[in-house]
């Protein structure tokens, strides 16, 4: 899903999602919650609108049984301001039939695995 992201290419990016998906932001500065392919799609659109370039690399992974943790390194330009900003998240997913149920970004690593457990 990641690399599908990187690339722009929502609709591969959307291929690894359930349609039921729910992505939680509610740690993060924007603090919504995204639920369904719909809500998702348009969460993607405010990411092209604002940001000229959105890069997730995955630093470190680890599984837990049908939970994926994913440390990552966001990286961007605004479309904009031009300003380059980076920071760390950790995203807590849970899967369905191979595919993304639900996911949570965090911005504390501690809160992220305190989650899982």
């Amino acid at each position: 899903m990641y690399g599908a992201y990187n690339s722009r290419d929502r609709t591969a990016a959307l291929a690894h999602m359930d349609s039921e998906v729910i992505w939680d932001f509610t740690e993060a500065p924007d603090g919504l919650l995204y639920r369904g392919h719909d809500e998702v799609t348009q969460f993607f659109a405010m990411i092209d609108e604002v940001w000229e370039t959105l890069q997730i690399e995955v630093e470190a992974q680890e599984e837990h049984g049908d939970v994926v943790v994913s440390e990552v390194r966001v990286k961007g330009r605004g479309r904009q301001s031009g300003v380059e900003v980076q920071h760390s998240e950790t995203h807590v997913w849970r899967l369905r039939e191979g595919r993304l149920l639900e996911g949570k970004t965090f911005l504390d690593r501690a809160q992220a695995l305190a989650a899982v457990s």
